[in-house]
């Protein structure tokens, strides 16, 4: 289980912890789902705590020193788009067609609105009904480790019945800024600090709202979209 614990940080000596968790030895399945919520329970931890720092509930992706924040509800494809995204072992040849991994749940967004690595293992439903861990090793995905500028913003859940890859339209700096605070895990009465770094992703981000198709047409848009 310790693999799928934010894989891709370097590991060093344990001088000290905030908070210690005890996992028993279990089956496959259990070990899985156990992970799922050990995975969250450090989610909620590291919002909590972590100074300096706006969350958005959203997946994240880099092409080159961009980066694109993908909003969606927990269930509407997030992690799977991310998946798609970033997923080289899938290409052939797998170079540059793919976007670098950021996260798959949560973008923790800095003072000047850039967007920091939280590479945690995705956690993925493949059409069954609980999630399972995947690390991005073994996706082949190249994990960011740097941050880069939110350049843009993406809300656009999985529709099973859309039939074009991208169905969006375009939202003002007001709507934006809604956007990103209608998705955030922390509220704006115990962090008033996230309203800065979210105004500023709004004024320099593209930002959009709709629906997606599925994810292989759905990322090639979407990589489209960030260049673009």
């Amino acid at each position: 289980m310790g693999r799928h614990v934010f894989p891709s940080l370097v590991r060093g000596p344990l001088e000290s912890c905030d908070r210690v968790f005890d996992l028993p030895n279990e089956s496959d399945d259990e070990s899985a789902d156990a992970y799922v919520h050990l995975q969250q329970e450090i989610d909620d931890h590291v919002v909590r705590h972590a100074s300096g720092f706006a969350f958005v509930h959203s997946g994240v992706i880099g092409v080159g020193d961009a980066a694109a924040l993908l909003i969606a509800p927990s269930g509407h494809g997030k992690s799977s788009i991310v998946e798609e995204l970033v997923a080289r072992a899938r290409v052939d040849p797998p170079v540059d067609q793919c976007a670098d991994y950021y996260s798959d749940e949560y973008a923790a967004i800095d003072a000047r609105g850039w967007v920091h690595p939280y590479p945690r293992s995705l956690l993925v439903r493949r059409g069954n009904p609980t999630q399972r861990p995947v690390t991005p090793h073994e996706l082949g995905a190249r994990v960011a480790t740097a941050p880069a500028q939110v350049r843009l913003v993406l809300e656009a859940p999985h529709s099973a019945e859309e039939t074009t890859p991208l169905r969006i339209t375009p939202l003002d700096q007001g709507a934006a800024l809604q956007l990103l605070l209608k998705n955030t895990p922390q509220p704006i009465e115990d962090f008033p600090g996230i309203f800065g770094p979210f105004t500023k992703v709004a004024g320099q981000a593209r930002s959009y709202s709709g629906i997606r198709g599925e994810a292989p047409v759905a990322a090639r848009a979407i990589l489209d979209l960030l260049s673009g």
